[in-house]
């Protein structure tokens, strides 16, 4: 029997099983050796870029750039 109640015996940690030095202002994941491009997120639901991978970055800049270049097109289309 397990001694903590309501925990199975071998039961899986619940929650984040990550090193605390890989996580920078406790929201950015950054591990160079980790081969993931996303993780867990350390608290809430839902993943997060590893940015000690340099495609993440490479990730982050599409998604603010794209957006930003086809309202740069919009805007200069419409003169």
């Amino acid at each position: 029997m397990s001694s903590t109640p309501g925990i199975a015996v071998g039961a899986s940690p619940i929650g984040d099983r990550s090193e605390d030095r890989h996580w920078k202002a406790g929201f950015l994941y950054v591990n160079s050796s980790d081969p993931a491009l996303f993780v867990e997120k350390r608290f809430g639901i839902g993943y997060t870029l590893n940015f000690g991978r340099p495609a993440s970055w490479v990730l982050l800049a599409a998604v603010l750039l794209v957006p930003a270049a086809v309202g740069l097109a919009v805007r200069l289309a419409g003169r």
